[in-house]
């Protein structure tokens, strides 16, 4: 977690191409990258294999109603 409303899940093994990730609940969360949004209840999320290619972490913000995370984000994405 890089605060309370990014949730980033680099890649640790070499050649994975998915991997695991929890996102806590309750909460919504949009996948930075394909913007795929995610209503999580109070017992949370497991996604069992998240797509991450090279360049592409699996990365989630927080849908808050005090900040459009997305679209700060959106100036350091290329």
């Amino acid at each position: 977690m890089l605060g309370e409303n990014i949730l980033v899940a680099p890649v640790f093994k070499k050649g994975a191409e998915t991997r695991a990730v929890y996102l806590p609940g309750p909460a919504e969360w949009t996948h930075l990258w394909t913007g795929e949004v995610f209503q999580v209840s109070e017992h949370g999320l497991h996604l069992s294999e998240v797509e991450t290619p090279i360049g592409e972490p699996a990365v989630y913000v927080r849908n808050t109603d005090s900040w459009d995370m997305l679209e700060i984000l959106s100036h350091y994405i290329p």
